[in-house]
Formats: C-alpha cells, sequence, structure tokens
C-alpha cells in the first residue's frame, strides 16, 4: 500500500508565556521552542510511526532549517524524493504565542506562497492525502486519468469555490464545522441535535465523498450505514491546541488505508484530536498508535470486522444532547 500526502511544510516557532499579554503591553515569554511543523508534516509522520509506507510532496527552503526538516520526515523512513527544496527562499513559518493556561495559541504565519512545481509521480499511489495549501499540485493529483486506482482523502477546512469544486473528486473530506456550514447552508446548533443530522444528509446530498467532521471543542460526526452518528467530546486538560486538527486527520486516514470499521475510524480520531491537546504540538511528540487504540479500548492489529470497540453515540432530535436513535442519511 502506498501512500503520497502533499502539503506545505512550515518552521514552527513557539513563544510560551503563562497567560496572554495584553494588548500593547510587554509580556516575558517562560520558554522558546522551534520545530518541524505543518498539518501535512504531522500526518505523514504519524502514518509512517503508525506502519503505513509514506511518500511526501512539499517545498522546503534552502536554508539550514529547510534541510534539517527534510531529514525529519525521513527519520520517519518517509520517501522524501518529491520533495523540492527552493534555495531561493526560505521555508515557511508559523509564529505563535502559546497560552499555558490553557493551551490556546495566536498564529502569525509567514508564507512566501511557495508551490510545488513537479506534480507527476513515478508511480500510482493508492491513496493521495492532502491538506489543502497547494491548489494546483490537488488539482493536478485528483484526476482520475492522473492516478486511476488513487482514493483521494482532502483536509477542507478554507470555504471557498475552488475547494467545493475539489471535493467533488475527494473519495473522503474531513471536514470543518465552516466547511460544512458554508456548503449546506446549515449552521449546526449544538442544543438542537437535529442540525447534525441535518448538515450530514444535506452533504451526502450534495456530495459523492465520504464526509466525516471534526467539530474540535465539539467531538465528531460521520455516517455509517446511512445513520448519522455523534461522538461527544472528551475531557482533557489542554496544554496544545496546534495540532489537534492534524491528530485527527492522521487517524482518520490510517483509519480508511488500513480498512477499519467506521465506528472504530471515528472513535480513534476522536480520541487522536483530544489526546494531541495533552502535549506541545511538535512533530516529536507524534501520538502512539498504542496509546490511542488502548484509550478506546481496542485491540491493535484486530481484523476490521472482529475489532472490537464501544459504540458511538447516535444522533436524534434532542434539545439537551445528542445521544439518541440515529437518523438515516
Amino acid at each position: 500500500m502506498n501512500v503520497i500526502v502533499i502539503g506545505k511544510p512550515r518552521i514552527d516557532v513557539t513563544e510560551i508565556v503563562d497567560n496572554f499579554p495584553l494588548e500593547g503591553k510587554d509580556k516575558k515569554i517562560t520558554k522558546r521552542i522551534i520545530s518541524n511543523g505543518g498539518i501535512s508534516v504531522y500526518v505523514a509522520c504519524m502514518l509512517a510511526k503508525w506502519g503505513i509506507n509514506v511518500y511526501y510532496s512539499g517545498v522546503v527552503g534552502g536554508e539550514e532549517e529547510g534541510i534539517k526538516l527534510k531529514s525529519k520526515l525521513e527519520e520517519y523512513h518517509i520517501d522524501t524524493k518529491f520533495v523540492e527544496v527552493n534555495y531561493e527562499t526560505k521555508t515557511n513559518k508559523n509564529y505563535s504565542v502559546l497560552n499555558e493556561s490553557n493551551g490556546t495559541r495566536t498564529n502569525i504565519i509567514f508564507d512566501n506562497e511557495q508551490f510545488l512545481t513537479k506534480h507527476k509521480f513515478d508511480f500510482d499511489p493508492d491513496y493521495i492525502i492532502v491538506d489543502g495549501t497547494d491548489m494546483a499540485a490537488m488539482d493536478t493529483a485528483s484526476r482520475n486519468d492522473m492516478y486511476e486506482k488513487a482514493k483521494m482523502i482532502m483536509l477542507a477546512n478554507v470555504v471557498s469555490k475552488e475547494y467545493y469544486n475539489l471535493s467533488k473528486r475527494c473519495a473522503y473530506i474531513v471536514a470543518s464545522e465552516n466547511f460544512a456550514s458554508a456548503l449546506t447552508k446549515i449552521a449546526i446548533n449544538y442544543n438542537k441535535s437535529k442540525t447534525l443530522v441535518d448538515v450530514m444528509q444535506k452533504i451526502q446530498d450534495l456530495e459523492n465523498a465520504k464526509y466525516t467532521l471534526n467539530l474540535l471543542n465539539h467531538g465528531t460526526l460521520y455516517v455509517k450505514d446511512r445513520q448519522v452518528k455523534y461522538i461527544p467530546k472528551i475531557e482533557v486538560k489542554p496544554v496544545d491546541n496546534l495540532m489537534m486538527e492534524a491528530a485527527f486527520l492522521g487517524a482518520f486516514c490510517y483509519g480508511i488505508i488500513s480498512d477499519l470499521d467506521m465506528d472504530v475510524i471515528g472513535k480513534i480520531c476522536n480520541m487522536a484530536c483530544y489526546k494531541a491537546s495533552e502535549k506541545l504540538g511538535t512533530i516529536d511528540n507524534i501520538l502512539d498508535k498504542q496509546e490511542i487504540f488502548d484509550a478506546c479500548s481496542i485491540k491493535v492489529d484486530t481484523k476490521p470486522e472482529t475489532m472490537e470497540t464501544t459504540e458511538s453515540k447516535q444522533v436524534e432530535e434532542s434539545n439537551n444532547n445528542a445521544n439518541t436513535e440515529a437518523s438515516n442519511v
């Protein structure tokens, strides 16, 4: 099974403070961390760590940090022959202030608009995973005449016409609440669980791709056997929210590639998302597969049809919570 991850690598520069400073006021940092980052890089390393054969495609700068980022991918035994090194510019950077008191970040992103110049691969991948940052590369990779057997998994967290058009050529979409609401024109109200059902029903009417919604601070929403299912958030003490989205996507991709049951996939996605927030969001803190499966009471490497799992909550109309009968899509 060959998998290629396409996206924008970056360097994360994190300034840690005990609480967020007031505007116009000085604040002393408690610690500075410089690490390799980017959703696509995290996902590629997570999949490789979890036993998947991974190729990576993205652009790094020719400075020392960019070369080290490429080397970090190789430490995870990721094939980097499709990584382009641009010696005329520097690697993208994300400057963050991390509030230790609640694990939230304020990001200032330096994006030098580096995009891949080579969009063709010398093999036919089984899965193509894209983080939504290089539209031209995603567009080429998604065309059926390019890679006939490949299934594309896309992170959809940006509301735009280009994303909507591309989503129609994907097999699986991991979408944000904002993307799903903009697509369906239905606002999710967590006090009215019918809105959860309505969003997923409308998506299934509009799209061919199979959608899973990462609701971040509210849980996970997906469809199995034409039934909408909801898994509530897990209460944790957050340290850093930077890689919650990446961990969710990584767990989802692992589940799809491994042909796991959708209830299992929903559960490990939800768990990975919140477990990731308990650690600093760096490549060196990528979650262990055993840790996630144990937390979900699932046996690792159990065959999908016999894998043990706890039932997820199913969604129905309720003004109090979303813990009732599933609704057909």
